[in-house]
C-alpha cells in the first residue's frame, strides 16, 4: 500500500490499487508498442510516397489510405483500453492523449497531405482529359460538318449540270422530227 501511495503522491491522482497500476502499465505499453510501430510504418510509407513522387500509384494511394484507417481505429482502440483508468487519474490522461494525438495529429497529417496532393494531380488530370477528349470530338463533329457540306456542293452541282446538259439536249432536239433527224 505504501507504493501504492507514494505513486499516487507522484503522479497527483486519487491512490490506485496495486491491480489498477499494474494494467494501466500494461494497456500504456501497449499503446506505446502501437505507436512505435505506426511511427515505423508511417515513416516507410511516406519514404514509398517520397520516391513515388506528387501523383502516387493507385497501389499506394490504397496502402496511405489503408494506414489511415488503421490508425484511426488504434486511436480508438487506445482510447478505449484507457478510460477506466483515465477517470481516476488526470495525469494518466494526459500521458495517453500524448500517445493519441501523436498517431493522430503527428503522423496522420503527413499521410493526407501526401493523399491530398496526389488527388489533386489526379483530378488536374481528369480535368485536362476530360477537355482533350471535348476537342476531339469537337473536331471529328468539324470535320463531319465540312463532309457534308462538301457532299452537298457536290450533289447540287452534280444536280446543277444534269439540269444544263438536260436543258441543252432539250433545246437541241427541240425542233426534231424524224425528217430533219439526219441533218
Amino acid at each position: 500500500m505504501i507504493n501504492t501511495m507514494a505513486t499516487a503522491q507522484q503522479t497527483g491522482v486519487i491512490p490506485f490499487t496495486t491491480a489498477d497500476l499494474q494494467s494501466a502499465g500494461a494497456v500504456y505499453e501497449t499503446s506505446s508498442n502501437m505507436l512505435a510501430k505506426y511511427a515505423s510504418k508511417q515513416s516507410a510509407l511516406l519514404e514509398r510516397a517520397k520516391e513515388a513522387g506528387s501523383k502516387l500509384p493507385k497501389e499506394l494511394d490504397d496502402e496511405l489510405m489503408n494506414w489511415q484507417v488503421s490508425a484511426k481505429k488504434a486511436v480508438k482502440f487506445m482510447n478505449e483500453t484507457r478510460s477506466v483508468y483515465t477517470d481516476k487519474a488526470h495525469a494518466f490522461v494526459k500521458a495517453f492523449t500524448a500517445i493519441e494525438n501523436s498517431l493522430s495529429k503527428d503522423l496522420y497529417e503527413p499521410i493526407q497531405k501526401v493523399r491530398d496532393t496526389s488527388a489533386k494531380i489526379h483530378a488536374e488530370e481528369a480535368a485536362e482529359a476530360a477537355r482533350k477528349e471535348a476537342e476531339e470530338l469537337a473536331e471529328k463533329q468539324r470535320k463531319i460538318d465540312a463532309t457534308i457540306r462538301s457532299e452537298a456542293q457536290l450533289r447540287n452541282g452534280y444536280a446543277h449540270f444534269l439540269e444544263e446538259t438536260k436543258s441543252t439536249l432539250l433545246m437541241v432536239y427541240k425542233e426534231v422530227t424524224l425528217d430533219t433527224f439526219a441533218e
